[in-house]
């Protein structure tokens, strides 16, 4: 069915065969328009079955109708002659086949990112740097690439935001109390928590002003007994939300990030220890050889004075004679 400028607006259905309703869910659909079936039906499917109508060239291909939730592989062609908009439609529901595509899809992103995490931890970057990569990762498995990490500070008493991406940007050292918004109260809970609705939610962080994000998800960082900090992935849009794959993705690399977290803070000690002891190691040497040298000013010292020396351990032993008490003991007369 097309409008006065020959522009797609709805079709109708004339014949369907037993398997249209299993396949489609739409229940006696003859003699009925698709718009009087699905009233939001995406326009493209009106645009790809027009084209198909007016040039006779036939078309397959795999869409989505996320009205109708489910995905299509569809063959479409015209009958009959130059002057027919009659289009045969053979499609079957592969919404099944498409969820697992996805979910496999999903498992080699999260491989990808578990090896590259692997290299980087081998790489023995900085920690900063380290969860600026993770963070980036776990924003682009869930789709959501606005979030941040907080960190414990050394006293534990608050969260700081070391690492932020998207609209967090600008909240590098943000604080934030034990149970105070959402990453305090996932420090405090020590368990992961998704909020529909961030600005409307009862335990949001009254200093963070609101309408820039809409449902955040965070996840503790945790080793052992201890919480490292909490790492947070936000969607901005209303209808947007982070569903179970999404959220167990994240805390699959919640476990990375923390394990990567200790290692790095390991690593940046035992460089710091090993650059102590060089510096002890070298300023000892350095006594060593200032020793040395006024040992030898010393002696110079007292080999050039006229007076007679002698140095005398506890136990009466002689140590050093200067020339001058030689000469002297030489210069006295002996005895016959």
């Amino acid at each position: 069915m097309f409008d006065k400028k020959n522009r797609p607006v709805d079709y109708r259905f004339l014949e369907t065969n037993r398997l249209f309703e299993k396949q489609t869910g739409l229940r006696d659909a003859v003699g009925k328009r698709i718009l009087e079936l699905v009233p939001n039906l995406e326009k493209h499917w009106l645009d790809r079955y027009g084209q198909v109508a007016l040039t006779g060239k036939p078309s397959r291909f795999v869409e989505v109708s996320e009205v109708m939730g489910r995905w299509f592989d569809v063959d479409a062609s015209r009958v009959g002659g130059p002057k027919s908009r009659k289009v045969a439609l053979l499609f079957t529901d592969v919404t099944e086949r498409k969820h697992v595509e996805a979910g496999l899809q999903t498992q080699n992103y999260f491989l990808e990112a578990l090896q590259k995490t692997a290299v980087d931890l081998s790489r023995r970057l900085e920690p900063i740097k380290l969860m600026k990569m993770i963070l980036s990762r776990a924003g682009a498995l869930a789709g959501a690439p606005d979030g941040y990490i907080y960190l414990v500070n050394e006293s534990e008493t608050e969260l700081v935001a070391d690492v932020t991406m998207g609209v967090f940007r600008k909240d590098i050292g943000y604080r934030l109390k034990k149970g105070e918004g959402m990453a305090g109260k996932v420090w405090q809970t020590r368990r992961t928590l998704v909020v529909d609705d961030y600005d409307t939610w009862s335990g949001r962080a009254s200093s963070y002003p609101k309408g820039r994000f809409h449902s955040p998800v965070g996840v503790p960082l945790i080793l052992g007994d201890k919480v490292l900090g909490v790492i947070a992935l936000a969607h901005l849009k209303a209808d947007q939300k982070f569903g179970a794959e999404e959220v167990a993705s994240s805390e699959r690399l919640a476990e990375l990030a923390s394990i990567a977290l200790d290692n790095t803070k390991l690593y940046s000690h035992a460089q710091q220890e090993i650059k102590e002891r060089k510096q002890a190691e070298k300023a000892l040497q350095l006594n060593i050889k200032n020793l040395a040298e006024s040992e030898e000013r010393f002696r110079t010292l007292i080999e050039q004075s006229t007076d007679a020396i002698q140095l005398v351990s506890p136990e009466g032993k002689i140590l050093y004679s200067s020339e001058s008490l030689k000469k002297l003991l030489w210069a006295i007369p002996r005895k016959s």
